[in-house]
């Protein structure tokens, strides 16, 4: 029974999809972010480390490749419901960051797992995602309305370098 014991306990710890590709902290992109950007968790206290952070990525298969794509970002785990201050220079911007569920590696998990995978996500987070994905940095500072996921992601990645 012994010999059973490691790899079934190892098999449970590292095999949630959510978790294991993508980690418990998600990213939150910072869209135009300033270089001296700094980011407050209001909920926490922590400084958060704007870093490059992937956002988006396609495979060919034709041609057997993968693009990854990467702006600047934080990374904090999601939750319900998260206030970060913004702050550049002398001025700061304050912003609600929510959380969503990704459904669908819910529904991967128990396909291939039979409901274990995806007690493991629910358990330590890794099916959960922020909600907005990506923040209007100039729109957040000037107080107007945010574009739209949609027309961030786009103008992200036709921006990429």
């Amino acid at each position: 029974m012994k010999q059973y014991l490691t790899p079934v306990l190892c098999w449970l710890a590292f095999s949630s999809c959510g978790t294991i590709l993508q980690g418990t902290k998600k990213p939150l992109v910072l869209v135009d972010a300033p270089a001296d950007m700094v980011v407050v968790n209001k909920n926490t206290g922590d400084t958060l480390v704007v870093q490059s952070v992937q956002y988006a990525g396609k495979r060919s298969s034709v041609q057997n490749t993968a693009t990854y794509y990467y702006a600047p970002g934080v990374r904090f785990k999601a939750s319900k419901d998260s206030h970060l201050e913004l702050i550049v220079g002398g001025g700061s911007a304050h912003i609600q960051v929510g959380k969503k569920n990704m459904v669908g590696v819910l529904i991967a998990d128990i396909g291939f797992s039979w409901g274990l995978f995806a007690i493991i996500d629910l358990a330590t987070g890794g099916v959960k995602r922020h909600r907005p994905r990506y923040v209007d940095v100039p729109a957040a500072f000037a107080g107007t309305p945010w574009r739209s996921e949609a027309e961030l992601l786009n103008y992200l990645v036709t921006n990429s370098k």
